[in-house]
């Protein structure tokens, strides 16, 4: 865990990818939260706010799969890395204007299905192809530290943040407009990642016998 995390600190691939995972959770986390306070004060009943949490679930894992089988690698084909990296943080920044400008029930139901949808249907898929063009030791131990410290910490962390913030009195249409710079330095952070991904890609190919 150690060697792990200490690779990570030395490689600014590697810390761009932390910051692409830190800024994806503090957006994830406050769409999860947000639409849980928002399904408690507009749907009563226990079964209700199941039903809609179950429509909600259905609709992102068909378009996640959409995504993963039909779409990904041809936008990683056609667009590159950094621009297809760059189109998540762009179409939820969007989504978020929307969500600051007029708030409602099904709107931001909508945003988190756009959001989970490319997470899982391009973010995750990019994500593991990040770490081809890393060497063995890198991509099972600092992976492994990303994906364990890194994701949880900063989901925990995005909930004290929600948390905070709803209890200063902001309202979430509020805390929406506040993500929008959020989105901006995910967009940098997440070009910066795919250009040095494609770097780093080529002087993979260009090693002999590879």
């Amino acid at each position: 865990v150690w060697e792990g995390a200490t690779r990570v600190f030395r490689s600014e691939y590697l810390l761009y990818a932390c910051l692409l995972m830190l800024l994806h959770n503090l957006t994830s986390t406050f769409l999860f939260n947000g639409l849980a306070v928002l399904v408690s004060e507009h749907i009563a009943g226990f079964d209700e706010r199941t039903t809609f949490f179950s429509h909600v679930d259905q609709v992102v894992q068909v378009l996640a799969f959409l995504f993963q089988f039909f779409i990904t690698s041809r936008l990683v084909r056609y667009l590159g890395m950094p621009k297809t990296l760059v189109m998540i943080p762009f179409l939820l920044a969007g989504g978020f204007i929307i969500l600051g400008s007029s708030m409602g029930l099904v709107l931001f139901a909508a945003v988190q299905v756009a959001q989970r949808s490319l997470n899982y249907g391009v973010l995750g898929p990019t994500k593991e192809m990040l770490f081809t063009v890393v060497d063995r030791e890198t991509r099972y131990k600092s992976k492994n530290f990303i994906d364990t410290a890194v994701y949880r910490g900063s989901d925990v962390t995005a909930s004290w943040i929600f948390k905070g913030l709803t209890s200063a009195g902001l309202s979430i249409s509020q805390i929406a407009w506040m993500y929008v710079p959020v989105m901006g330095l995910w967009g940098f952070g997440a070009w910066r990642l795919g250009q040095i991904y494609t770097r780093m890609k080529s002087a993979v190919a260009e090693k002999p016998g590879d």
